[in-house]
């Protein structure tokens, strides 16, 4: 409520057919753009367009939980090679979130503050953990000030040349829903909100509205996006099949 644009952005890969769902799966990214206004929305959006033009050019069958790492490796390439045009010559930073879904499996992998929820039974689970307070941890409150845009800045794509992402892998079921949401979220919407929010009988797009706007509802300071994903059904595997 205090800029223009959004710096943040999302993408999707969703498989045309049965056989590309088998093979590649699906594919859910949120980016929050760190650099200045003008700046963050272009990192959060290359960033993305990175991320989900190579998870569609994998090789078939490929593992999830190896090659998300790997794609937000590849995106954070991306951005350092688009840093020489940035205005000013600065960099594009960005965090990022990613969710991939095959089968019965939910691959998650993220840099920064961008988090991803599981909500099962009308109760909301924060999977990721964020990277700001590893960094700030144990500090005192001049340090922890001092140093609160350095530990940003390097939890987030762009700061280097090699990214290592935080990854999660989870067994998810019908009625299931995954959030993945900006710090402007999720710090004005608590878990037991966000759970009520999305076990209500909408659309996985009416929920996502609903849970930005009451984020916004408070003092609005900051960008505000979510990605909700509703699981109807899996397929499961391995062990699981043959006992379904």
């Amino acid at each position: 409520m205090v800029k223009t644009r959004n710096g943040n952005a999302t993408g999707v890969f969703i498989p045309y057919s049965r056989n590309q769902a088998q093979s590649h799966g699906y594919l859910f990214a949120l980016a929050d753009g760190a650099g200045a206004h003008e700046q963050d929305e272009a990192a959060a959006t290359t960033a993305i367009a990175a991320l989900t033009a190579e998870f569609e050019q994998a090789d078939p069958g490929t593992m999830l939980i190896s090659l998300l790492p790997q794609l937000i490796q590849a995106a954070n390439a991306a951005l350092r090679r688009g840093q020489t045009n940035g205005q000013n010559g600065r960099q594009l930073t960005t965090t990022m979130v990613a969710c991939a879904l095959r089968n019965d499996q939910a691959i998650v992998s993220h840099v920064g503050h961008s988090r991803c929820y599981l909500v099962r039974d009308r109760a909301a689970r924060q999977v990721t953990q964020d990277h700001e307070s590893e960094f700030t941890q144990g500090l005192s409150e001049p340090d922890h000030l001092t140093n609160g845009l350095r530990a940003a800045r390097l939890s987030a794509l762009g700061t280097s040349s090699f990214i290592s992402p935080d990854t999660t892998a989870l067994t998810v079921i019908p009625g299931d829903v995954l959030v993945l949401s900006t710090d402007g979220v999720h710090q004005g919407v608590g878990c037991e909100r966000m759970a009520d929010i999305v076990s209500q009988p909408k659309t996985a797009d009416e929920m996502a509205r609903e849970l930005v706007a009451t984020a916004m509802s408070g003092d609005g300071q900051r960008d505000a996006t979510a990605l909700v994903i509703r699981v109807r059904a899996v397929h499961p595997t391995g062990f699981r099949r043959a006992m379904t």
